[in-house]
């Protein structure tokens, strides 16, 4: 089976591809699937909280605000490849596959070079090592334009093929405009070539958009959660001072838990903080239970499925699918006990005391939306 050879060169040559090798235009065998093709299955090299956000052969993108923390995940990244035993160190449930002396290669493209060795001494912290491992290269090219720093990233794929693991910080530095569709997804394209050329894995980092929406910035962020393996993201809560880990697109597994983390005056870097997840979870759980008690006003109410996701809707103000999602947190916590031959819903007995018109709870209205 052939290409249409002139028409696939005009069509790639449209998109900036380089067309110089006819073979590329006259055997589309290489390019077929099929069942009986020798296709090893994905190797998983980064997971954080026991989940896979990137693989080898595909890119992985880290997105944030300035500030959120984006850098010491990264650092921990970096090192926990460089750790062969992982056991008791806190990396912030993030754990790299080890790179058994294959080279890891962190580039900065936007800080100073004091804050890039800043990093480069935290990833030597974290090992516990004072001598930089020899299969770690950091560099920095914020002195270079856009055009040479592309160039630069591109000698080093040449320079390092066999690389274990790269981190790319930031993506954005490396195009004239991330509004441009053309320009990202050029860019995108480009490492997701090399990644699987190189079989090799690469996580690039991406800035989000001000404001609170937390998308990732124009065209480049749309080509990211497109063709991304995993996209996972970074914030700061600066009234806490606490920093979190969210999973928002694992293609290779399921979600993540929260990870939640914090400067450590004592540790003079970031640690993980475990009392801040009971915490999130304890609040979660009661601002759960208490949305269950305003669902059932009567605390003996029976509602089929349409009921509930709507009383879950106005009184979490959310939704028809994060209601969904809020049912199933509620019914998996016991606070909500589903009939499954009727199909109805009902408070579980342990909240019906707390339930009722003594409890303070408007039930007026409720009932008269109810559905009949």
């Amino acid at each position: 089976m052939n290409y249409e050879a002139d028409n696939w060169r005009e069509r790639l040559q449209h998109l900036g591809a380089d067309v110089s090798e006819p073979a590329l235009f006259t055997d589309a065998a290489a390019d077929e699937i099929r069942i009986d093709s020798n296709i090893p299955d994905l190797i998983p090299v980064v997971r954080i909280a026991g989940e896979v956000i990137a693989v080898q052969g595909d890119i992985s993108f880290i997105a944030g605000k300035p500030k959120a923390g984006k850098t010491a995940v990264c650092t921990f990244i970096a090192a926990s490849a460089l750790l062969r035993d992982k056991s008791g160190i806190d990396t912030l449930s993030i754990q790299t596959d080890y790179a058994y002396g294959k080279e890891v290669i962190l580039v900065d493209t936007e800080q100073p070079k004091a804050n890039t060795l800043k990093q480069v001494k935290n990833i030597c912290k974290v090992l516990d090592v004072a001598d930089q491992p020899a299969n770690l290269h950091v560099f920095n090219f914020r002195e270079d334009n856009k055009a040479i720093k592309l160039l630069k990233v591109k000698q080093l794929f040449e320079i390092y093929p066999k690389a274990h693991l790269w981190i790319i910080d930031g993506l954005a530095d490396l195009i004239d405009d991330v509004n441009s569709a053309t320009d990202s997804g050029r860019i995108v394209d480009m490492f997701m070539m090399y990644a699987s050329k190189l079989q090799t894995t690469i996580l690039l980092l991406v800035h989000e958009n001000p404001g609170g929406e937390g998308k990732m910035r124009g065209h480049l962020g749309s080509e990211a959660e497109r063709k991304g393996g995993g996209v996972i993201a970074v914030a700061k809560d600066k009234a806490k001072q606490l920093h979190t880990i969210t999973s928002r697109i694992l293609r290779n597994g399921p979600d993540f838990e929260t990870v939640y983390f914090r400067w450590s005056d004592k540790r003079h870097f970031f640690v993980t903080d475990a009392d801040a997840a009971e915490q999130v979870v304890t609040e979660k759980h009661a601002k759960e239970r208490q949305l269950a008690l305003e669902c059932f006003p009567l605390g003996t109410d029976v509602l089929r499925h349409k009921e509930i996701t709507a009383r879950i809707e106005q009184y979490a103000k959310v939704k028809t699918t994060r209601a969904a999602s809020l049912l199933k947190a509620m019914t998996n916590a016991q606070m909500v006990v589903k009939d499954n031959v009727e199909g109805t819903y009902t408070l579980h007995e342990s909240l019906t005391a707390l339930a009722g018109p003594d409890a303070g709870i408007q039930t007026d209205l409720l009932l008269s939306n109810r559905a009949v």
